[in-house]
């Protein structure tokens, strides 16, 4: 990945946006300044950036070529340095920083159970960091700590969830072998609780309906739902590595870009784009990319506090120099899904012959059981023709639950038949139905017949619901 250094460090080496002198500046601890993300520790810097071609990059933030070179004085680099920051770090608190998605939680390093003395946490929610302490779960993990003391266990902690209803924890142990793990607890009403789901994977929000077809046609390598931004008056956007992608309403467009494969991308309130990895770059609605000046520039997603997009990694953060400058939109919801007339099973599929114009490929396992709907996206990201002309669909028909692709002609299901002959234990079954018509609104499924949304670049199953 290439990434451009910002003025904010360019200019005379300084690190901090402050108006203190250098001499005041805190010194950041060697553990600091390294963060525990594989994504954290960026490339060499070049010093001199330059856009690629046919790129609207800009260096410059808000501040004009005038400012170019640094003025003489003292007092002046300092007053130009702090109007050059788009995003100065957030010296409140300091420790392992976890996003709660309208606030975060600073957790005093080592921030480790059992803990050697009493565990500082701080919540911020605003301009300040809160003291935290009672979020810290040792009350309901305290059964593990002599056991784990003696053991001379230690278990690293992290929180996730959404402040202030679901906030959750739980431990990670650092060896190979799990002992020490933590169970997941939640904290309720004020105090923390068992919790005995799985530990929940932080899923992006789905967008509107109206934005499906940009999501499924996405031309990127992972699941689109983690570099889609979409709302406030703009058109769709996504990222892949080096490169931004802006939907029309019908196709996708490319331009060439500055940032890598995990670009996370926020959408705010005023139509621009917010994209963070190592740095952060501005896109307007129309595609024009600016980078943005960051101290310290390794951040490597953003989190909501008060109305305001903060940055943050694992164990920094960063709040915007100017106050209303990048306020977080608020993200058109989903409507509810239409309900199914469906209230028995599929009559079973006839034999596939030449007459037949709506074919079927019935994925079959060879122990006899229901093939996974992950699985069959995964046939998808294989397929020569990349999904186009196929539709899955989980069935129950008279003869049993089966795992399903609509093809739009025999051509397009032979595709799929040849991917399905490099699976050791899949063989594919040719058979006829016409399953879109059953279901004419996709999203109105039902335990007969569910719609199986794949983004067939990435293999990728979406809930659409």
């Amino acid at each position: 990945m290439r990434l451009l250094l910002p003025r904010c460090i360019l200019l005379l080496c300084l690190t901090s946006c402050s108006k203190r002198s250098a001499e005041e500046l805190p010194r950041p601890e060697a553990s600091a300044a390294v963060s525990s993300s594989p994504f954290s520790s960026p490339p060499p810097f070049s010093s001199s950036p330059q856009a690629s071609p046919g790129t609207a990059l800009k260096s410059e933030s808000s501040v004009s070529k005038e400012r170019a070179s640094p003025p003489e004085s003292s007092e002046a680099i300092r007053r130009d340095f702090e109007l050059r920051c788009d995003f100065e770090l957030f010296r409140g608190a300091t420790g392992r920083v976890f996003s709660l998605k309208h606030a975060a939680l600073i957790c005093a390093e080592p921030c480790r159970f059992p803990a050697a003395g009493k565990q500082k946490l701080w919540l911020v929610k605003a301009d300040a960091a809160e003291p935290a302490d009672q979020y810290w779960p040792s009350n309901v993990w305290g059964t593990y700590s002599g056991a784990m003391q003696q053991a001379d266990l230690h278990t690293q902690v992290s929180f996730l969830g959404a402040y202030p209803g679901e906030v959750m924890a739980f431990g990670a142990a650092e060896s190979r072998s799990g002992e020490g793990n933590l169970p997941l607890v939640r904290f309720v009403s004020g105090a923390w609780r068992r919790d005995y789901r799985e530990i929940p994977s932080d899923k992006p929000s789905l967008p509107p309906r109206e934005y499906d077809a940009a999501l499924l046609s996405a031309p990127v390598d992972r699941n689109p739902l983690y570099s889609f931004a979409y709302g406030a008056g703009a058109p769709a956007m996504a990222t892949d590595k080096d490169a931004l992608l802006i939907h029309d309403g019908k196709q996708w467009t490319t331009k060439p870009a500055e940032w890598g494969r995990y670009a996370q991308l926020t959408r705010l309130a005023d139509g621009n784009t917010l994209v963070v990895e190592q740095g952060a770059w501005l896109i307007t609605p129309k595609g024009e990319i600016s980078l943005l000046d960051v101290e310290l520039p390794h951040a490597e997603t953003a989190v909501d506090i008060a109305g305001e997009t903060w940055l943050l990694d694992d164990t920094h953060l960063w709040r915007p120099r100017e106050k209303g400058r990048f306020k977080s939109a608020q993200p058109p919801k989903r409507t509810a899904r239409g309900s199914s007339t469906l209230a028995k099973p599929i009559k079973d599929p006839t034999e596939f012959n030449a007459q037949c114009k709506t074919p079927i490929v019935i994925v079959n396992h060879s122990d006899g059981t229901q093939v996974h709907g992950e699985v069959v996206a995964s046939l998808f990201a294989e397929d020569r023709g990349n999904g186009a002309g196929l539709e899955a669909y989980a069935v129950r028909f008279a003869m049993g639950d089966r795992s399903v692709v609509q093809a739009k002609d025999k051509a397009t299901a032979e595709r799929l038949l040849d991917v399905l002959k490099s699976r050791q234990h899949l063989s594919g079954e040719l058979r006829c139905a016409d399953l879109k018509a059953l279901l004419p609104d996709p999203y109105a499924g039902s335990a007969y017949l569910r719609r199986l949304f794949i983004h067939a670049r990435s293999g990728a199953l979406l809930e659409l619901t």
